[in-house]
């Protein structure tokens, strides 16, 4: 994974993000005003986000839920899952703008946590600091070789470092 562009900055931002979006889920109406961030780039996407929910309406079953496998020996945190997304069940995961080669595997993590139903779809929705979103489809049946290629790798790492 090139790790060029992250910052904490960026990192704060995705935090930031992910408490609003839970908090306009539960809201019904919205953010108060005094609740809006100062950072104009996460005022953006949440009004992607809000724009997201209006026009695909998902109907969530929980949100920022930590799932883990004893078989694997991996854990992860799943933006939303869905029991009915686009007339079917789904595992989301929110990023910013652009898509990345790790995006299907990491969905393919959280489909494999969430009990591998075949019929459960994956996706990312991206959210630009304009107020757009972009919904990535992840269909590659590849992409579970390629998490379980590159957890395995990681773990080896971590034992070899005494983790």
């Amino acid at each position: 994974i090139d790790t060029t562009w992250y910052d904490e900055a960026g990192r704060d931002r995705g935090t930031v993000f992910h408490a609003l979006t839970v908090k306009v889920d539960q809201d019904v109406g919205g953010l108060w005003l005094h609740e809006w961030p100062a950072d104009s780039r996460v005022q953006g996407r949440l009004v992607g986000y809000e724009r997201f929910l209006a026009e695909c309406r998902p109907v969530y079953r929980d949100s920022e839920v930590e799932l883990a496998s004893d078989v694997l020996d991996f854990a992860g945190r799943v933006d939303r899952r869905c029991s009915s997304f686009l007339g079917r069940r789904a595992i989301l995961d929110f990023k910013p703008a652009g898509e990345a080669p790790w995006h299907g595997p990491q969905t393919w993590a959280y489909w494999y946590l969430d009990g591998a139903d075949p019929k459960t779809r994956r996706f990312t929705v991206h959210f630009s600091d304009d107020g757009r979103y972009h919904l990535g489809a992840h269909t590659n049946w590849r992409d579970g070789f390629v998490f379980l290629d590159a957890l395995k790798d990681a773990q080896a790492r971590a034992r070899a470092f005494g983790f």
